[in-house]
């Protein structure tokens, strides 16, 4: 029982010092915290019969991964998903369809961010996604981090390997596996486990104030994070509003 609960308490606490670290600000802390959290991934999901896919919950297959070269497997989707994917968190609708056969995989996969909850690092807009979909973050044509998945979801993506979270996450080890039971309950149910090896390091070197992966937060990303702007972001919006005292009143156009 003493090796069961010691895993939760100790991601109990860094949550809580992750919640901690962003209410008072210390950027540091939240920093190591979501390097763990990058360590991981979580995906618990139910689905049922509905009439847009008949009788047959969409929840059937398995899918196992030994980085994004070794894939083996089949699995499909479809219902009410809460994930922890890495870094980032997501609670909604999501449909997924996952083929790999060694490094060659086919994937479609959809989060419904308009009707679900995210967290920052899966915002598309966020100066964070930004970055890390920046020239200099790329490899192989490829982010950095890519925990939002606007564009896998449009239709089947293929290719070897395809890095759909990012390439820093190439070492990650998995499985998913999803089951239905039609006959009495249609219900379907699906469970996703992750651990990715280089992150690990990762957390380790950030105590040390080294950026392995350089995807700690800025300052100015972690003041949007926050929703604490910066002196110059505060400076600019506060120009946008009020014209220069310098600058010329138009006229009052004359009444014809």
């Amino acid at each position: 029982m003493r090796n069961l609960t010691k895993p939760k308490s100790v991601l109990f606490v860094l949550v809580l010092v992750s919640v901690c670290a962003n209410l008072c600000g210390c950027r540091y802390v939240a920093n190591r915290a979501y390097d763990f959290c990058d360590i991981f991934q979580v995906g618990v999901g139910v689905t049922a019969e509905n009439p847009k896919t008949g009788m047959l919950p969409p929840s059937l297959g398995v899918h196992v991964q030994a980085t994004d070269f070794v894939n083996l497997g089949a699995l499909h989707f479809s219902g009410l998903i809460a994930d922890w994917d890495g870094r980032g968190l997501f609670a909604g609708h999501e449909d997924r369809t996952r083929l790999g056969f060694l490094p060659f995989q086919t994937l479609k996969l959809n989060q419904d961010y308009s009707a679900g909850w995210e967290n920052y690092f899966k915002k598309v807009d966020s100066g964070w996604t930004d970055r890390m979909n920046s020239t200099a973050m790329r490899f192989a044509d490829s982010p950095a981090k890519e925990l939002e998945y606007v564009f896998w979801s449009d239709q089947l993506h293929q290719g070897a390997p395809l890095f759909y979270r990012g390439w820093q996450y190439w070492e990650n080890v998995g499985a998913e596996v999803g089951v239905c039971e039609p006959f009495v309950t249609h219900l379907g149910l699906y469970v996703r486990l992750g651990f990715d090896l280089s992150e690990v390091m990762d957390f380790g070197l950030g105590f040390l104030y080294i950026d392995f992966k350089r995807d700690d937060m800025t300052r100015d990303e972690f003041r949007e994070m926050t929703g604490r702007l910066s002196p110059e972001t505060e400076h600019r919006a506060a120009t946008k509003r009020k014209p220069a005292s310098d600058e010329p009143v138009p006229a009052a156009p004359s009444p014809k």
